[in-house]
Order: C-alpha cells, then structure tokens, then sequence
C-alpha cells in the first residue's frame, strides 16, 4: 500500500549522467519542464515523489531548487547535494501536499540572491489518482464543524477499508459520527482523541464516495488538524476464492481554521 504523510519535506538527489566537463564563461541555470510525479525510489527513500530536473553551469557553486507554493506565496529551498559532470541534476520531494500548484526553478550560488532558472508551473499530484481520501469541513455556525471523509480519484476502487483519524482534543470535542457508505460496517467511535472506523462489502466501491462524516464542538477560534491512517484498504479478487487485494491510495491532509 501507498501511504501518504504531512511532512513533505524529505529530498533525494539524483546524479544524471558523467560526462567530460565543459567550460561556459557566464554562470547559467536551467530549469527543465518536464517535472516527475509518481514512485520512485532513491535508493535511501522511497514513494511519492515529485522531481525536478536542472541544469547549472558553475560546477563550483552551490546548487538547487527552489518550491514556491501558489496559493500561499511561501517558498522552499532544497540544496543538491550530487551532480553530474556535465552539470545536469534531479531533486525528487518526497510526500507534497496533493492538488497544490507548485513554481519550481533550479538555481546556482543562492536560492535567494544567485542566478535562477525559468519557473515551470505544476499542480502536484497531477498524475492519475486511485483511492484519493481527502477531508473536507464545514462551519456549522453554532460552535461545532462537520468534517467530512471522501474517497475519489481517476480510479477508485475497494470493498473494505479500516482507519482512525485522530485530532486534537484541546481544540476540538467529538459530538458525534455518521457512516456515510453503502458498505456494512459499525458507527465511528472514539476513544480519546482517537476516532476508529471500518467499513466492508462484497462488491467493490467504483466511484467517488463520501465515507464518513464526524462532528465537532470548538470554543473560539480553531487553528488544527487531523491526522488518518489507513490499516487496510483492500477490493474483491476476481475469483471469490482468492484473498482480498490490497488497494494503493494517497492521502490529503486535513488543516482547520476558523477564525
């Protein structure tokens, strides 16, 4: 199974090529178009990646990329830290919030004050999704929220699923839940802080799906999150004989504010 976290900012550097070394008089960066989204696996990491692909022409010089979020305006440096001779790179980001727009640009020297390449524009997780589980909430206007769990892609696919979602119980107290699926299961329960849930049926789910629905009380404002992870997530073997079959997905993480 794939598993997608919160924490995005882990990196691994791929060398291209080794090619005889060339000299160029003015110091020159290049960000190529093409940007990789998909698994891939470094060697020391391994999953969902996103690589940008560049090349510099001062081989002394310190080298990278630089991430700029769209919507919020902030932007991430990530240092290379192996190139080949001919100085064309590869930095792969490793779990990146999905369905972002991203600008990306290699640069030498600085990633604030040196020579940077053009900005190829990206939307990440741009790539066909299966079994996408994303949260989604809603202000209820009474001092409680709806938060909603959804399962959608260009491909879903499962008969079963079981998870818990936990929260912050200094910002938010659970009132109640819902099972929003067809499928058999028990009602989402909590037990501290810990919401569990399962879900299971004998024909597989084929479209987009809203799973479950939990309902919280708040008192002023909310600055939070929530966190899910998913213990199985499986779909009906073509033979009814045979074992469930485990189901790839990705996960989208779940910030609330409510000012």
């Amino acid at each position: 199974m794939k598993k997608i976290f919160k924490i995005w900012a882990l990196v691994a550097v791929l060398v291209l090529s080794l090619c005889p070394t060339f000299a160029i008089a003015t110091s020159t960066a290049t960000t190529l178009e093409d940007i990789f989204i998909g698994e891939y696996d470094s060697g020391d990491l391994s999953g969902f990646a996103h690589i940008v692909f560049g090349t510099i022409s001062d081989m002394d010089a310190e080298y990278g990329i630089v991430l700029t979020d769209v919507e919020e305006g902030k932007s991430y440096a990530f240092k290379g830290k192996s190139i080949g001779d001919d100085g064309k790179f590869g930095i792969a980001v490793y779990d990146m919030p999905m369905g972002k727009e991203f600008k990306a640009k290699v640069y030498s020297g600085n990633p604030v004050t040196g020579v940077f390449g053009e900005e190829v524009s990206f939307v990440t997780g741009d790539e066909n999704t299966c079994n996408e589980l994303s949260f989604s909430y809603v202000d209820n206007g009474d001092n409680t929220l709806t938060v909603t769990l959804t399962i959608s892609g260009d491909t879903v696919r499962y008969a079963g699923i079981q998870g818990t979602i936990t929260f912050d119980d200094s910002v938010l107290t659970f009132v109640s839940s819902k099972r929003l699926s067809y499928h058999s299961g028990s009602k989402p329960n909590a037990d501290g802080n810990i919401i569990y849930f399962g879900f299971a049926g004998e024909e597989d789910v084929l479209e987009e799906e809203d799973v479950l629905s939990l309902t919280f009380s708040y008192t002023g404002s909310v600055d939070t999150s929530l966190d899910l992870f998913i213990e199985e997530l499986y779909s009906c073997p073509d033979d009814p004989m045979d074992d469930y079959i485990d189901q790839e997905y990705t996960i989208r993480g779940c910030s609330i504010v409510i000012e």
